[in-house]
């Protein structure tokens, strides 16, 4: 007697889950990359750099000191960029926002973090919703604080000092 081939019926679905595994893993690989095996098995968030000595730039890439830019003990950093959805919908709401915002005593600082080439478009985009910006000069901010989405803002007191974290777009009833 003859054996009957069986056929795998499978295959697709067998692929498809192999590849988004692989995905995973490497996706895994990457953003650890360069971290020790603590690091990596850690819960505990990376240490937040002392923010009055981060290294900032204008849009003329002239350096900026964050301590002189920490004008009272509510200080908000909004962090943002142009292709962000969420961020360009929370700027356009900026100009109703940021009266609001200094009644209540706070002063903002906007953090933009929109490539090199890009912060042109940043810049008009910046000064059409009534607001100024400054760069992250080394791309590493939001990583240093343990952050990894926009938008975020950072309630920080005059000392530099994170008070609180507010993750998502900024509005009135987060303060």
């Amino acid at each position: 007697m003859a054996k009957k081939k069986v056929k795998f019926a499978y295959w697709p679905q067998a692929i498809l889950a192999l590849a988004a595994l692989t995905t995973v893993f490497c996706a895994l690989y990457f953003l650890n990359k360069g971290r020790s095996s603590d690091d990596v098995l850690s819960t505990e968030q990376p240490q937040s750099p002392s923010l009055p000595g981060l290294s900032l730039i204008d849009f003329q890439n002239k350096e900026l000191a964050l301590k002189d830019m920490l004008s009272g003990d509510k200080n908000l950093l909004i962090f943002w960029a142009t292709w962000c959805g969420p961020c360009v919908d929370e700027m356009k709401k900026m100009p109703e926002l940021l009266p609001k915002l200094k009644q209540k005593g706070y002063s903002t600082i906007f953090l933009n973090y929109d490539p090199p080439e890009k912060r042109k478009i940043a810049a008009i985009f910046a000064q059409k919703n009534g607001i100024t910006t400054a760069f992250d000069a080394k791309g590493d901010i939001l990583y240093n604080l343990g952050l990894s989405a926009l938008p975020v803002t950072l309630l920080v007191d005059k000392s530099g000092k994170i008070l609180k974290t507010f993750q998502g777009e900024l509005n009135e009833s987060k303060l």
